[in-house]
């Protein structure tokens, strides 16, 4: 059965800036997270500004409840792309994705927004100051504070003017499926433009549930960079955030999930929990100028 996206269209909780997602939040590094439409469905979209190691405008997009209802908190997903939209200077990072997921808590000491999330790096070329010299998926906990609220205070589904660098040519098609008889994902499908935007399913259980992110389209060596996040329904929303890498040449990909509730402020430590699932690559086709797939 397929799982349209979570709609929690038609909440005046929306049109209240201190519960609306939109606007900018700051992270302990001084890097800013700057969500520009948040969608009916869940779906929000935005820039991410940093100045500390990696150094530029990067595109985000990511996934939580327009509202949740009773007072709750509520879950968050989030991925990012490492390649710059302001910069043509390259730099490994060019080729690094980012998921995240956690909690945007409405309860946090002092009445502050606070969003936290556990931070995936999925960097597949070494990192300069890793001493080990080894690529991976590295992990970090996040905290981000609203610092103010940009544009509408309302949510927008509008995402004409908040996402000038989509593009409508594919680049990809990639299609996985996990033979795991306990697997929390069994396939997952997408299509990849050629500035790395992800859009797809994936597969829970008897469900297909809309999935966005990125994946790195020009690897520099046999790993290639994914990460990818959705918004997931049931009796407790929650969120999924994916990343890890596709190794092409094995046929195969493995990815490192992690699934947020959205708990209280003072059970933080029991929100996101951490698991690896391996999959086959199923088709992998690289799209070609006339509009077909080789």
């Amino acid at each position: 059965m397929e799982q349209d996206a979570v709609s929690l269209s038609g909440q005046n909780e929306a049109n209240n800036s201190q519960t609306c997602l939109i606007g900018r939040w700051r992270n302990d590094y001084g890097s800013i997270l700057d969500v520009r439409a948040h969608a009916p469905t869940g779906e929000f979209s935005g820039i991410y500004t940093s100045d500390t190691g990696a150094s530029g405008t990067y595109m985000i997009t990511g996934w939580s409840p327009l509202v949740v209802t009773g007072g709750k908190n509520r879950p968050f997903a989030l991925c990012l792309f490492w390649k710059p939209i302001d910069s043509e200077v390259r730099d490994p990072g060019w080729n690094w994705v980012s998921f995240m997921s956690g909690v945007w808590f409405s309860d946090a000491p002092g009445g502050l927004l606070r969003i936290e999330v556990l931070h995936g790096l999925v960097a597949s070329t070494p990192i300069e100051t890793d001493a080990r010299r080894r690529h991976g998926v590295h992990t970090a906990t996040l905290s981000f504070e609203k610092v103010s609220s940009g544009g509408s205070e309302g949510a927008r589904s509008d995402w004409s003017d908040s996402e000038p660098y989509l593009s409508s040519q594919i680049e990809c098609r990639l299609a996985l499926v996990n033979t795991a008889r306990q697997a929390r994902v069994s396939t997952l499908e997408l299509i990849v433009a050629a500035n790395g935007r992800a859009q797809g399913r994936l597969g829970l259980g008897d469900d297909l549930v809309p999935v966005t992110g990125f994946m790195d389209v020009d690897p520099v060596g046999p790993l290639q960079g994914l990460a990818l996040s959705a918004l997931v329904g049931g009796t407790e929303l929650s969120t999924l955030a994916l990343g890890g890498f596709i190794r092409t040449a094995e046929g195969k990909a493995e990815l490192e999930l992690f699934d947020a509730a959205p708990v209280s402020f003072a059970n933080r430590y029991t929100a996101v929990t951490v698991s690896s699932e391996t999959f086959a690559i199923r088709d992998h086709r690289t799209a070609i100028a006339d509009g077909g797939t080789s």
